[in-house]
């Protein structure tokens, strides 16, 4: 590569370099420990191409986070901070000098437009929401700001080789020297960007702390933002803007509309079809935005947690619910107690109810109680660590629960949208983690093959140990769910439900007979496949006696009559019609 600063590309071809006899070509960029430059000296290539690179490790981050929708905004902040801003900042010690030191055209650079781009992603407001506003909400400073630090550490370091005579860092030293010269003669160079910035930060030196260095350039920038403030609160516009938006999450989520230069190219019919279209579109979107905002506050009215079990408190449950596991797999339960389903369990303690595939007619309001008996009692030890507990802490009534369920989740499991029977069972609807962390989520929609969800309205978070009730609005009026994408690891729940006095209820001869008809279903089946076989040996013998004449027609060996043969038809005839009515 040939560095120059000339713009005239016949200058540069005019050099040639050669290899014994092969020349050698002169490339036009060249990228050096992940710092890209081009033949004319330029680093702006460089922050393009990390800023890229950030911008794909966000979305690369968010698509290796399932419940990324259910982070909090302070928490994408740090994620940011932690993992997305040093890619961007890579090497900006040095490559900052190459752009304009200017807070009022900061926004234009690359990697500022990522960082407003990734934030108004994480607060899912509109893509031409206000930078400025952004900032303010999350206490946000710009990116070139972390490069200006590096830039004045770099600048201590340098300063200190400059005085001392390690022989490792002689080009380094020569390489300032000459730098701080080109400043003397006030030619573009590095240490002049470092100086603007100090006059911009009204230093009179550069000898300063570190810390110092950073608290006046806050200190700059936060009286900066205030006196943009003040502009806007001094216009007329922006006095409308105060009266309309009293919060400033809701000036956020509102779009701006086209450009004033955009809308003087129109002709009038197409400026009216435009502001009516925006009009009705920004107005759908407010109304979708607070009717959710609306249901989101209910949802969170009929929730409440509270922390009652302990690490040592879980361990004991969490093995006595192995013990439960153990004991189903071994077929110790009733034949209704347990329910299995693919990558989850259920176990019914004290009442048990038909749900989803088991209803002879589909649809809410049809659950059924199981007849009194037909599933096992509550274990003493549910009564005396989960159940005394919670009416200990006066969470629930003293022998207010007559039905526990236990739901095991193997990773990947779930159980679909869903509102617990409102004519079986009173509320709240008390339900206790165990295993590890978890969400639940409510308002999803499922759909199969392959299986996924929608957004949800609110992903909750549920830990280990933590006591969940639902009632109200989050119990009658919205559905709930475990998603697969939610479970990671095993998780146990132990559901505590009050049964209603009047709850319907399956009469105990339909039960009995259910299992009278699987019985004589399987007797039947045992029958049939002994007829079956019969069936074949008899074929295999009529076969082995079997000729054929000279036209080519099967008949047996031996003589017999034609009645014998009529009989014979007849029977078999029987056992056709035998066999279908069992069939049928």
């Amino acid at each position: 590569m040939i560095l120059s600063n000339s713009k005239n590309r016949s200058l540069l071809d005019k050099h040639y370099f050669y290899f014994g006899p092969q020349p050698l070509e002169s490339a036009k960029e060249y990228k050096y420990l992940g710092i890209v430059f081009n033949n004319r000296g330029k680093l702006n290539i460089a922050a393009e191409n990390l800023a890229d690179k950030a911008r794909k490790a966000y979305f690369a981050l968010k698509s290796k986070l399932p419940y990324s929708n259910c982070i909090a905004v302070e928490k994408w902040v740090r994620l940011f901070n932690s993992l997305i801003s040093p890619i961007m900042t890579y090497g900006s010690e040095i490559w900052i000098s190459d752009f304009n030191i200017n807070l009022d055209t900061a926004d234009k650079l690359p990697f500022e437009k990522v960082q407003n781009m990734i934030m108004k992603n994480v607060l899912g407001v509109h893509g031409k929401a206000s930078n400025l506003a952004l900032r303010t909400e999350l206490e946000l400073y710009p990116v070139c700001f972390i490069s200006y630090k590096l830039m004045f550490k770099y600048y201590a370091r340098l300063t200190d080789i400059e005085v001392g005579n390690n022989p490792k860092f002689v080009l380094l030293k020569s390489a300032f020297i000459e730098d701080k010269k080109l400043y003397t003669q006030k030619s573009a160079c590095w240490v002049q960007s470092l100086h603007k910035l100090k006059k911009l930060i009204n230093f009179d030196s550069l000898q300063i702390s570190h810390n110092m260095f950073e608290d006046s350039l806050k200190n700059f920038y936060k009286c900066k933002i205030l006196g943009q403030l003040e502009n806007i609160k001094s216009n007329n516009t922006g006095k409308k803007m105060a009266e309309v938006y009293k919060d400033l999450r809701q000036k956020l989520q509102s779009p701006h509309n086209s450009s004033e230069k955009r809308k003087k190219h129109r002709s009038d019919k197409d400026k009216n079809n435009s502001k009516s279209y925006s009009k009705h579109k920004s107005q759908i979107r407010d109304e979708g935005e607070t009717e959710r905002e609306r249901e989101l506050r209910k949802v969170h009215s009929g929730i409440e947690q509270i922390r009652v079990f302990d690490q040592e408190q879980c361990s004991e449950i969490e093995n006595k619910i192995d013990l439960v596991v153990k004991c189903g797999d071994k077929g110790g339960f009733k034949e209704h107690t347990l329910d299995r389903a693919p990558l989850r369990n259920k176990y019914f303690f004290g009442e048990g109810y038909t749900y989803g595939s088991q209803l002879e007619r589909k649809g809410p309001g049809m659950e059924r109680l199981y007849p009194k008996g037909e599933v096992d009692e509550i274990p003493k030890w549910i009564h005396d660590l989960v159940i005394s507990p919670l009416e200990a802490a006066n969470i629930i009534p003293k022998d207010w629960v007559n039905s526990a369920v236990i739901n095991d989740y193997m990773p990947g499991g779930c159980i679909v949208s869903h509102v617990d029977p409102i004519h079986i069972f009173d509320r709240p609807i008390v339900s206790v983690s165990f295993f590890s962390d978890s969400y639940l989520c409510f308002g999803c929609r499922f759909s199969f093959r392959p299986i996924r969800t929608t957004e949800p309205i609110l992903c909750l978070p549920v830990g280990q140990g933590c006591v969940t009730l639902l009632s109200g609005y989050a119990a009658d009026e919205i559905t709930h769910c475990i998603r697969p994408q939610d479970i990671k690891e095993r998780r146990a729940v132990v559901i505590l439900r009050r049964v209603l006095d009047d709850a319907p209820r399956l009469p105990a001869a339909i039960s009995s007979s259910s299992k009278k008809r699987k019985h004589a279903s399987d007797s039947d089946s045992e029958s049939d496949d002994g007829q079956r076989k019969s069936n074949k040996k008899h074929k295999h013998r009529r076969s082995s006696h079997d000729h054929y004449n000279s036209n080519g027609r099967r008949h047996r060996s031996g003589s017999y009559s034609s009645n014998d043969s009529n009989e014979n038809r007849s029977s078999h005839k029987h056992r056709r019609e035998v066999r279908y009515h069992k069939k049928s």
